[in-house]
Formats: structure tokens, C-alpha cells, sequence
């Protein structure tokens, strides 16, 4: 299995290199330490662990967040251990990185197959250690991804007093705007059988809108359409027919 950290210190040292060292070592070990401290009590802590797939892009993403009494630890090294899921083998370290501002820290897989994964903090001289939940992230396509689906809205505003109307919409994949995506405006005579014409192209903004100034002679019917991506699906709005402008 691949693994990068979003936040990453590097791999572990060389044991870990060598995947001889087991997440119970590391925690045991901790305590070791943590046991030597006399002159403090080690606080309680949590960590919390979630994986987040991103088929379009071939990698999922397993991170968390370390606490202690609700309060974010900032700082603090946390370890990657997995293994293959449906088998018996210990953890083994795969990656460590450090908590961020608010005690996230998330790391990039790429499994080959089926992998389990946990989280661990090893503790230090003010914090007990602590071990995340497991999370099981299935095996990264290698091929192409399929193509989200897409939605293209469709709206007309009329501007009497400047002689001219807008026709705009926004482009959406699953409710998340699409930004710098290009959308075709087409339009076609009202009241004709003539087959739509590209009268002009734009790109999306960063909520996903495009709009297009028009100045029709006659009665228009117009169009939005988005010929899809490698890895959107292509989608056409609805139809409007803003009045001639006079």
C-alpha cells in the first residue's frame, strides 16, 4: 500500500521502515515513559479518525483530530498504522505527521487492496496516549474514474431600460458548484425547427455561475450547455425565450 501524509514528518524510522513495529509497541513504550514522569499528571486524551474517499482523484484521505478534555491538541505527532483487511497481522506504522492548528492531521492512501487503518498518539509527558477507531478504505481504481453526474440551471433577466438581457445559470455536480468550467451559450430563432448554434462560450465562476449578455433582434430561444470533462458527466439547462429587445 502507498502512503503520503498531508502533514507529514516522514516515515517512521527505520524499524518502521522495515514493518517490524506494532501500534501496541508504540503506545506500550509511551507508557514506559510517561511512567517515569513523576511531577505531572498526564492528561486524558481522544483522537478521532475518518476517511474521506476521492475516487476523481485515485486516493482516499484518513485523518482525525486529537483532544484532550475538548480542548485540540496542536502539535503533536501522530502515527498511521494499518493492514490488510479480513486478516490477523498486527499494525504496522506507516506514516506520522503533526497535529495542526485546531489538532487535525489526515494522510493520503492509495491501498492496492483492502486496507484497515487507525490512528495512534503515543503520548508525552503531559498526555496519556491515545488510539483511534479503524476505518477500512477499499482498493484505489487505477483506471479512469467514473464521470460524476451534472446539473445546469438556466435564468433570464430582462434589462428594458439598457436594451439588453442576461441569460445565466450555475453548474453543479451533487450540489457542489463547479468553478472554471466552460459552458456553451446556444440559441436558435423562436418558432423555428433550426437546430441550436454556439453563439458564445465562458467559464464558470467560483460558485459556479456563468452568464451571457444578449441583445436579440427577434424572439430567441436560448440554451446553456456544459460538454462534460473527464471527469464530469456533460448536462444542458433548460430553454428560455427572452423577448426582442427593442
Amino acid at each position: 500500500m502507498h502512503v503520503s501524509g498531508m502533514s507529514v514528518l516522514g516515515r517512521v524510522g527505520a524499524a518502521a521502515t522495515a514493518g517490524a513495529i506494532a501500534v501496541t509497541g508504540v503506545i506500550a513504550g509511551a507508557d514506559a515513559a510517561g511512567a517515569a514522569v513523576t511531577h505531572a499528571r498526564r492528561l486524558p486524551t481522544s483522537l478521532s479518525v475518518r476517511e474521506v474517499s476521492h475516487p476523481v482523484r485515485h486516493f482516499d484521505a484518513v485523518g482525525g483530530t486529537l483532544k484532550s478534555r475538548r480542548v485540540a491538541l496542536r502539535g503533536k505527532v501522530v502515527y498511521l498504522a494499518g493492514r490488510r483487511a479480513g486478516t490477523d497481522r498486527r499494525f504496522v506504522l506507516l506514516a506520522a505527521g503533526r497535529t495542526g492548528l485546531h489538532g487535525g492531521v489526515a494522510f493520503r492512501v492509495h491501498p492496492a487492496v483492502r486496507t484497515r487503518y487507525v490512528l495512534v498518539f503515543a503520548g508525552s509527558a503531559n498526555f496519556r496516549a491515545a488510539r483511534s477507531g479503524v476505518v477500512t478504505a477499499a482498493p484505489c481504481r487505477s483506471g479512469p474514474a467514473r464521470r460524476l453526474p451534472t446539473s445546469l440551471s438556466v435564468r433570464e433577466v430582462t434589462h428594458p431600460a439598457r436594451h439588453f438581457d442576461w441569460v445565466g445559470g450555475v453548474l453543479k455536480s451533487r450540489r457542489v458548484a463547479l468553478r472554471g468550467k466552460l459552458v456553451y451559450l446556444e440559441g436558435r430563432r423562436a418558432g423555428t425547427d433550426r437546430r441550436f448554434t454556439v453563439l458564445a462560450a465562458g467559464r464558470t465562476g467560483r460558485h459556479g455561475g456563468v452568464a451571457f449578455r444578449v441583445h436579440p433582434a427577434h424572439r430567441t430561444r436560448y440554451v446553456l450547455v456544459f460538454r462534460g470533462s473527464p471527469d464530469f458527466r456533460p448536462s444542458h439547462s433548460g430553454v428560455v425565450t427572452p423577448r426582442a429587445v427593442a
